[in-house]
C-alpha cells in the first residue's frame, strides 16, 4: 500500500520527509508510522489566507454581503483573517454574524448526516472597518417597529409585500400580517413598494430602529462609569495604585461624546477599598474632594445620594486633584493595616452605586481576597478536576444580581501569585463584562500597558440593559446560548452590557424539515439595548441563507474560522467542568476525523484509500486541529490554573476574527522589505521558515513575541535597540524603544498596527537565543512536533488511519 497522498494541488513533486522522528513508544510519538507526504499538496493556512486576500484585492476589497446566497459563487464569505470592506446588501456583515454552515441542509437528516455543528456566533456591536458605512437608524413613529403579529420578527429586506401593499408575509414563518396604515405604501410594477429607497430596513441587513417606552422599564440615561481601586498595602507598594491612577487620569479627556457634541454625557465616579470602603464626593463646587467612609462591611451602603457620578468637564480638577493624591493618602495609612482589599466588598458596594441607573464598574484587585468577609478565598490544589470552576458562590450570585440591575464589571487583575480567576471572573462572566490580566505586576514592564487597556476599555463602544434574541425560519430553532451571559425564562439573553469585542454563540436545531420548495432560510437577531449615550435602540440583523438537499453543498458552505471558533468554546465549557486537558484535544481531533471521513464517504467514494481527501472549505482543518495541541488553553504540561482560567473566559466570547490566530499565530519576518504602514507577508509556523540571521515577529491575539536570530547583524541591534551587543538586551522590556531611524520607526509601527487590528494591547515579550525566554518559541512553531504533540504532517497521517478505520 502506498504513502497516503493529499489530494489538493496536482504535478509532481519530491517526497517530503518530516524533520524530526521520534522513535516508536517515545513521548511525542502519538500515532502510527510516518510516510511520505507531497509537500506542495499539503495545505498551507498561510497560501490559503493569501489566496483569500488577492480575491479581496481583486475586488477592491469590497465583499457584497448577498454573495453568500448563490450556492454556485466562487467566492461566497472571505476569512475572519482577511482585510475587506463590508457593502450590505440586505443581508449583514460577517462582522456582527457567521454561522457555521451558510449552505443549510433542507432536512434534520441531512444535517445529522453531515457532523457538521450548526450555530451562529453573533458580536452585536462589532466594529466597523474605515470605508464602511455607519448602521442606518430607523425611526417608524410613534408605534415602534413594524412586526410579525405572530413570530415577532422585525421588517426587514426579505419580507414581502402583496394585495397592492396592504399586507406584508413574514420571510420567518410565512404569516401575512396587515401594514399599518401609518406604513403603507403602494406597490410599482414589479411588486415592490414605491418608497423602497427612502425605506433603510428593507434595503439593509443590518438597521436600527428607535423605540418606544413599552422597551425599556426605566427611562434610558447615558452609562455610569465607577472606577473601583484596590487601595491595600500590596497595591501601594508595587506601584499598582499609582499606575492605575496615571491610567484614569489619561482617560479623563477622552471620553466618548457623541457626534457634534463637545462634551461627553458619561458621568465618573471614584471608590477605593482596602479594610473599609471609600467614596468620593466630587461635586463641582467643593474646594476638594470629600471621602465618605464605610466602616461596616457587614453592612454595606452608598452614603452620597448625590455628587458620586460627576461630569467630568465639570468636576475635571477635583478628579485630578483626587487621582494624583490616591498614592500619598494611602501612603500615609500605610502603619494601620497591612492586609488584603476585599474585592467581594468592593463589587457589593459598586451594585448599590449603579443599582437604580445601570453602568458599568472598573475594579481594579491587586491580590487574592482572603479575609473572613464576604467572598473570601483561599489557595486551591492546581490539579483538582474542578479547578476551573468558581469556589465560592458568592460571586456568581452577586453577578447575577448585578447583571438584572444592568451593572456590569470590568475586572483587571494584578497577581504576583495565586489569585483564583476561576472565582473572581464570576463577576465579569455573569455580566458580560471584560478580564484583564496583569500577571507579576511591575509598575515599568505593564504601566504603558495599562493606561493603553483603560483607554480602550472606557472608550470602547458599549451598551448596557441588553436583551436579545435570535429568530429562525419554520422548522429551526435557536436551542442554545454560550458566553459570557445570562438567560432569561423566555430564552431571551440578558446581557447586563455589551461592547464591540464580546461576543456569544447561539446554537440551533432543526425542528422538521424546511417547507417544500424552500430556496432560503432566514436567521433574525435582535439585540435591545441602551447606548452609552442613553438613547434606547433594537439593532437588528438579517440573515439570508441558501437551502440545499446534498452533502456536497452542504460542505461547500461550511465555514471553517466559524468552525474552529465553535469546538474552541466546546473546549473551554468542557474544561470548567474538568480540568483534564487531553481529553478535550481528543474529542476535536475526533470530530476533525469523522467531518472528513462523512465528506468521503458520501461526496468522494470513488477515490483510491490511500488518498486523503480534505474539501475546499475544510481544507485547513488538519492544521488548526494540530495547532490546538500546543495552544496554552489545550496545552499538556503545567499551565498555571489562573492563566488557564483567564483563557477559558477569554474563549467564551472570542470573536471568530480571533479565534484563528489565537489557533495558528501570525509569522512575519521583520526583515523583508514591506512598506511602512503594512504587515510582511505572513510565514508557516514551522522551523523552517526560522533563519538564524534574521528576525522574527509573533502574534496570537493576545500577546507578541519577537525572536532574533543567533547570527542576525549587529546592525538590526543598534537601529532597534541601540546598541549592537546582544548580551545588552533587556529582556523585560514590553516594547521596542524610540529611536530615531527607518527600521526602528517602521517595527514599532508594525507592532502598533498589530495592536489596532486585534483591538487589544498586545504584551510583547523579547528573545533571542539561549535566552530566558527562548522556550517560548516551540509554542508559537505550531506545525512542529513538540512534546506529547505531533508535527503537522504526522496529524495528516494520524486523521487519516482514523478516518479509514471510521469507513470500515
Amino acid at each position: 500500500m502506498g504513502p497516503p497522498q493529499v489530494q489538493g494541488l496536482s504535478g509532481p513533486h519530491p517526497p517530503f520527509y518530516p524533520q524530526s522522528q521520534m522513535p516508536a513508544g517515545a513521548p511525542g510519538d502519538l500515532g502510527p508510522p510516518s510516510n511520505k507526504l507531497d509537500p506542495s499538496q499539503v495545505p498551507s493556512p498561510v497560501l490559503q489566507m493569501r489566496k483569500d486576500q488577492e480575491v479581496l484585492d481583486s475586488k477592491e476589497r469590497i465583499y457584497g454581503t448577498l454573495a453568500i446566497c448563490q450556492v454556485d459563487s466562487p467566492f461566497p464569505l472571505p476569512f475572519a483573517s482577511s482585510e475587506f470592506q463590508v457593502q450590505d446588501e440586505g443581508n449583514c456583515s460577517p462582522r456582527f454574524m457567521r454561522v457555521t454552515i451558510n449552505y443549510l441542509p433542507n432536512t434534520p437528516e441531512l444535517f445529522n448526516t453531515s457532523k457538521l455543528p450548526l450555530a451562529a456566533i453573533i458580536r452585536p456591536l462589532a466594529d466597523l472597518q474605515n470605508g464602511e458605512a455607519e448602521v442606518p437608524k430607523v425611526n417608524c413613529g410613534a408605534n415602534g417597529p413594524v412586526r410579525c403579529s405572530r413570530c415577532l420578527a422585525y421588517v426587514n429586506p426579505f419580507m414581502q409585500f402583496i394585495e397592492g401593499g396592504r399586507k406584508f408575509v413574514c420571510n420567518l414563518c410565512n404569516h401575512s400580517n396587515e401594514v399599518p396604515e401609518e406604513y403603507f405604501c403602494n406597490l410599482d410594477h414589479t411588486g415592490r413598494r414605491r418608497d423602497l429607497a427612502s425605506r433603510h430596513e428593507l434595503l439593509f441587513g443590518t438597521v436600527e430602529f428607535h423605540v418606544t417606552s413599552k422597551y425599556y422599564n426605566r427611562e434610558p440615561k447615558p452609562i455610569r462609569y465607577l472606577i473601583c481601586i484596590d487601595a491595600s498595602m500590596s497595591s501601594l507598594q508595587s506601584g499598582m495604585l499609582h499606575c492605575v491612577s496615571n491610567a484614569i487620569l489619561n482617560v479623563l479627556d477622552n471620553l466618548p461624546k457623541p457626534e457634534g457634541s463637545a462634551t461627553s454625557p458619561i458621568h465618573i465616579g471614584i471608590m477605593t477599598y482596602n479594610y473599609n470602603l471609600q467614596f468620593y464626593n466630587l461635586m463641582s463646587t467643593l474646594t476638594q474632594p470629600q471621602m465618605m467612609v464605610v466602616p461596616d462591611l457587614s453592612d454595606i451602603f452608598v452614603p452620597l445620594q448625590t455628587n458620586l457620578f460627576v461630569d467630568v468637564n465639570e468636576s475635571r480638577s477635583l478628579l485630578v486633584q483626587l487621582l494624583e493624591s490616591l498614592p500619598t493618602i494611602f501612603q500615609e495609612k500605610r502603619n494601620i493595616q497591612n492586609i488584603d482589599a476585599c474585592i467581594g466588598v468592593a463589587a457589593k458596594g459598586a451594585l448599590e452605586a449603579l443599582k437604580d441607573h445601570g453602568g458599568k464598574a472598573f475594579i481594579f484587585q491587586m491580590s487574592l481576597p482572603t479575609r473572613d468577609i464576604l467572598g473570601k478565598l483561599s489557595v486551591r490544589n492546581d490539579s483538582g478536576s474542578d479547578i476551573f470552576q468558581g469556589k465560592s458562590p458568592f460571586y456568581k450570585t452577586l453577578g447575577k444580581e448585578m447583571c438584572q440591575s444592568g451593572v456590569s464589571v470590568d475586572l483587571f487583575l494584578f497577581p504576583s501569585q495565586y489569585i483564583d480567576i476561576a472565582s473572581l471572573s464570576d463577576l465579569t462572566s455573569q455580566t458580560n463584562g471584560q478580564l484583564y490580566l496583569f500577571e507579576n505586576f511591575n509598575a515599568n514592564f505593564h504601566g504603558r500597558r495599562l493606561v493603553n487597556e483603560v483607554r480602550m476599555a472606557v472608550t470602547r463602544n458599549i451598551g448596557f440593559e441588553a436583551l436579545l434574541r435570535v429568530r429562525c425560519s419554520t422548522g429551526l430553532r435557536a436551542a442554545t446560548f454560550e458566553g459570557n451571559i445570562v438567560l432569561s425564562g423566555n430564552n431571551d439573553v440578558e446581557l447586563a452590557a455589551v461592547d464591540s469585542s464580546r461576543t456569544l454563540l447561539c446554537g440551533m436545531l432543526y425542528d422538521n424539515s424546511f417547507p417544500a420548495g424552500s430556496s432560503f432560510a432566514y436567521i433574525q437577531t435582535a439585540l435591545l439595548y441602551t447606548t452609552r449615550f442613553g438613547e434606547r435602540l433594537v439593532r437588528v440583523f438579517n440573515l439570508r441563507l441558501p437551502v440545499v438537499t446534498t452533502l456536497f453543498n452542504v460542505f461547500k458552505g461550511a465555514d471553517l474560522d466559524c468552525i474552529m471558533n465553535y469546538y474552541l468554546r466546546c473546549a473551554a465549557k468542557e474544561l470548567k467542568k474538568n480540568a483534564e486537558v487531553k481529553e478535550k484535544k481528543e474529542k476535536i481531533l475526533y470530530h476533525c476525523a469523522e467531518l472528513l471521513s462523512v465528506y468521503r464517504k458520501n461526496c468522494a467514494s470513488n477515490k483510491p484509500s490511500a488518498q486523503l481527501i480534505l474539501p475546499d472549505s475544510l481544507k485547513l482543518f488538519p492544521v488548526y486541529t494540530c495547532s490546538l495541541w500546543k495552544n496554552e488553553l489545550l496545552r499538556a504540561g503545567h499551565v498555571k490554573s489562573d492563566r488557564r482560567a483567564f483563557l477559558i473566559h477569554e474563549v467564551l466570547s472570542m470573536p471568530v476574527e480571533l479565534s484563528i490566530p489565537f489557533i495558528y499565530p501570525t509569522l512575519v519576518c521583520l526583515l523583508d522589505d514591506f512598506p511602512e504602514g503594512s504587515i510582511s507577508p505572513a510565514l508557516a509556523c514551522t522551523a523552517e521558515s526560522i533563519k538564524p540571521d534574521s528576525a522574527y515577529l509573533f502574534e496570537n491575539g493576545f500577546e507578541m513575541f519577537l525572536f532574533i536570530g543567533p547570527q542576525c547583524p549587529s546592525s538590526f541591534y543598534l537601529e532597534v535597540f541601540g546598541f549592537d551587543n546582544p548580551k545588552a538586551i533587556n529582556f523585560d522590556l514590553s516594547d521596542i524603544p524610540v529611536l530615531e531611524n527607518q527600521l526602528n520607526k517602521k517595527l514599532r509601527n508594525l507592532v502598533d498596527l498589530l495592536r489596532h487590528r486585534r483591538r487589544r494591547y498586545m504584551s510583547l515579550t523579547i528573545a533571542t537565543a539561549a535566552s530566558k525566554n527562548e522556550n517560548l518559541l516551540q509554542y508559537y512553531l505550531v506545525e512542529d512536533k513538540g512534546e506529547n504533540s505531533r508535527s503537522y504532517h504526522d496529524t495528516l497521517r494520524y486523521i487519516h488511519s482514523k478516518i479509514r478505520a471510521l469507513l470500515q
